[in-house]
Formats: C-alpha cells, sequence, structure tokens
C-alpha cells in the first residue's frame, strides 16, 4: 500500500535534490520559452520584441506565463512545478500496470523516479516534462475508459497538439487505437474538445498573422533539416531565413524558408534520402547531447564531441546506460505484450515522431514523449519474465525485436566511435 506514496516521494526528493545541486542556466530553446512566457505574463500577448507570433506552439510558454503570473519572473519557480510533475509522471505510470499487474506496476514506477533524464528534462525549460505529464495523464484517463474521463482526455490531447504539433498525425490515428476500449465508444467526445483550442490558436493566427498555421517554423525547420550542409540533426544552414526578419516578417521568412527547402529536396532526392536515414538513426541514439548540454563546462567550446568528452566518464555512463536498457527491454516488452491500449497508443505516436524527423531533423531528445510508454512495456516484460515459464514472445515478433535491440546498439555504438575518434 506504501507504494504509490514512497515512488512520488524519491521521485521528488531526486528532482528536488538535482536541482538545488545543479541549476542549470537558460540556453537555446529554454531561453525562447522563458521570454514568450514572461512577456505573456506581462502583457497578456503571444509576441516577441519583433510583435506577435507564432514561431513557437503556444501551450508550453502559456504554462510559464501561469507561474510567472503567480511567482514573478523566477525561472526556478517553473523548474520546481515540473519536478512536482515529473513525480506525477512516475505516479501515473505506476496507477496504469496496478490494476493487472502491481509488480510490473513498481518496476514501472521506480523506473521513471529513478530515470535520469527525466531528472535532467524536468530541471531545464524545456517541454519535454510538461509533455510526458500530459501524454501519461491521457493515457490514464483513456484506459479508465469512463464516458465522463472523455472530456479531460480530450482536453489534454488538444494540450499535447499545442505543445508538439507532431501530435496531430497522432489525434488522427487516435480513434482506431480507442477500438481496444471494451466499451468500443467512439472518440466523437474526446476529439471534439481536443480540436477546439487548436481551432482558436489557428484562428488568432489567421486574423494577427494572415496564415491558418499552427506554427510559422514550419518552413525554417524544413530547411535546417534539407540544406547543402545539413546533417541529420539540428544545426544552422548557410543562408537561413530569420525567424523574425524585420525585412519580410515571420510568415514570409518561414514560406521563404520552406521553399528553399522544397527545391533543395527536389533537386537533391539522393542526398535527402541519406539524410532521412541519418535522421532516423538520430532517433535511436544515445543520449550524449542531453549529457555534454548538462554537464559540460562553457570553456568546452562549441562542438559536440568536445563538451562530451570534458564530462567524467562515470557520469556519461549514469545517464546513458538507464536509456539504452529501457530502450531495448521496452522494444521486448512490446513484442511480448498481447494487443492493448496502450500498445495501440504508442503505435499512434511512434509514426508521428518518425515522421517529424524524417520531414525536419531527428535528435535523441524527440524521441523522449515514447520513453514513459517503452518504460510501461520493459516493467510489464520483466514481471512475467521472473514469473513465467512459457515463451513470452513469438518468434516472428520475438525476431524483429531483436532485430530492433540490434539496430539500437549498433547506433550507440557508432555514435560511441565516433565520439571517441581522434579529430582529424
Amino acid at each position: 500500500p506504501a507504494a504509490p506514496f514512497l515512488i512520488v516521494a524519491a521521485a521528488f526528493l531526486i528532482r528536488a535534490t538535482f536541482l538545488i545541486l545543479h541549476p542549470a542556466p537558460l540556453l537555446s530553446d529554454a531561453r525562447d520559452y522563458d521570454q514568450l512566457g514572461w512577456s505573456l505574463a506581462q502583457t497578456g500577448h503571444y509576441s516577441t520584441e519583433a510583435g506577435a507570433t507564432a514561431y513557437r506552439a503556444p501551450a508550453y510558454p502559456a504554462f510559464l506565463a501561469v507561474i510567472y503570473r503567480i511567482a514573478g519572473h523566477h525561472p526556478g519557480a517553473v523548474r520546481w512545478v515540473q519536478v512536482c510533475l515529473d513525480s506525477l509522471t512516475a505516479l501515473l505510470l505506476f496507477r496504469l500496470l496496478s490494476p493487472r499487474d502491481r509488480r510490473a506496476a513498481a518496476i514501472a514506477g521506480w523506473t521513471w523516479a529513478l530515470f535520469p533524464a527525466a531528472i535532467l528534462f524536468a530541471g531545464d525549460l524545456w517541454s519535454e516534462c510538461m509533455f510526458t505529464c500530459c501524454l501519461v495523464g491521457f493515457t490514464t484517463l483513456v484506459a479508465r475508459d469512463r464516458r465522463r474521463d472523455d472530456v479531460a482526455a480530450g482536453a489534454l490531447l488538444g494540450v499535447l497538439i499545442l505543445i508538439k504539433p507532431m501530435m496531430l498525425l497522432f489525434a488522427a490515428m487516435l480513434p482506431l487505437a480507442l477500438l481496444a476500449r471494451s466499451s468500443r465508444r467512439p472518440a466523437t467526445i474526446l476529439l471534439s474538445v481536443a480540436i477546439a483550442p487548436v481551432l482558436a490558436w489557428v484562428m488568432r493566427n489567421l486574423i494577427v498573422l494572415g496564415t491558418p498555421a499552427l506554427v510559422t517554423s514550419a518552413g525554417v525547420n524544413l530547411w535546417i533539416g534539407n540544406n547543402p550542409q545539413a546533417t541529420g540533426g539540428y544545426s544552422a544552414p548557410p543562408g537561413v531565413v530569420a525567424p523574425h526578419a524585420v525585412m519580410t516578417g515571420e510568415v514570409e521568412s518561414d514560406r521563404l524558408a520552406g521553399s528553399m527547402a522544397a527545391e533543395w529536396i527536389a533537386t537533391h532526392p539522393w542526398h535527402a534520402a541519406t539524410l532521412a536515414v541519418r535522421k532516423v538513426a538520430l532517433l535511436i541514439s544515445s543520449e550524449s547531447e542531453l549529457v555534454a548540454g548538462t554537464f559540460a563546462p562553457s570553456s568546452a567550446g562549441p562542438r559536440l564531441r568536445d563538451r562530451y568528452r570534458s564530462v567524467p566518464w562515470m557520469t556519461r555512463v549514469l545517464i546513458m546506460a538507464p536509456t539504452l536498457v529501457i530502450l531495448v527491454l521496452g522494444v521486448f516488452g512490446v513484442a511480448a505484450r498481447g494487443p492493448s491500449l496502450e500498445r495501440r497508443i504508442l503505435f499512434c505516436l511512434l509514426p508521428s515522431i518518425v515522421l517529424s524527423s524524417l520531414v525536419f531533423f531527428g535528435g535523441s531528445r524527440f524521441r523522449f514523449p515514447a520513453m514513459p510508454l517503452l518504460v510501461l512495456f520493459m516493467g510489464a516484460f520483466l514481471s512475467r519474465l521472473f514469473h513465467s515459464r512459457h515463451a513470452l514472445i513469438p518468434r516472428g515478433k520475438g525476431l524483429a525485436a531483436g532485430f530492433a535491440a540490434a539496430a539500437i546498439i549498433a547506433v550507440w555504438l557508432h555514435e560511441a566511435a565516433y565520439l571517441w575518434a581522434a579529430p582529424a
């Protein structure tokens, strides 16, 4: 009976301790989110110094704005709220599995409570912590299969789309996933509630910016991932159109960047195809970027290899090894588990993540939304593994899972060799 309390308490204490001992500076996306949130809290308008904006989706800056209205412009207050949110995620993972397998539920809850990547994301102003909590909350509400929960689940789905617009594809596939519910109730109410805030945001952009778009960064991100010097991951390309260009405006800048990217893809299809392979590989790559971004000293320089090498090897192992274990065991858990609602939700989420990376660019950060669901399947797999005398995985699914696990390990080994190779 004490398991839920212990999981939440441990998750909170670990995250709080890390937050106190290692306060992170605001860098890159975190700085933009902070400025948008503070501007919204002060003025009530979603804008930058250049004027109204839709460059970034609004849900996470709005979350910051609520906190800033209460606590003032203190990013530390956001971090403490996220510590509570991520501790709640651990509890929700436990609650999802506990009606079916309390041992599996304990494994999942404790895994998230101790998961280093989740601890790091909770301590920085990135949207991943809020997103995963909303996603697990959405899954919990849908799994309860009660009509009155559909409204709350729809509201959370709307928030998820306004955190990461890639979730539009997830929402489009969701009606098929919900057929796994015992009630077979259609997703009409859920999707109607979810689409309302999304339509409101699109109408705002049409009225204020003159474009019915969710974001005005799609073209810029397309150019970042598809240009002559693109790497498959995030890197500033030559001649990229500034997102808030004063001369052309944000919308026109995004259109020009998208046109440049489309023209380059059309004239270099083979190069674009090879980049697509690298983008997918980056989705299953190690947490080297997270490690370097969190622990590398400012004197290490801008190169990932130098920053990664500047972090003590024990820190790298402690942060990265649990992610690899979750990825590999989660894959086997998905193969071992029979049809379930959580599995269908995962299979709606993965195409959204992969397609978004294929179109734009990849990175280990972008697979993080799938990690809590993989933790669920890892917990169920380990619970059954130690208490079953029968084969857990059919041969065909076992081969597919083995191939996927081998691909993950191969990508990690290749990346390790690159990061440790002597520079040219």
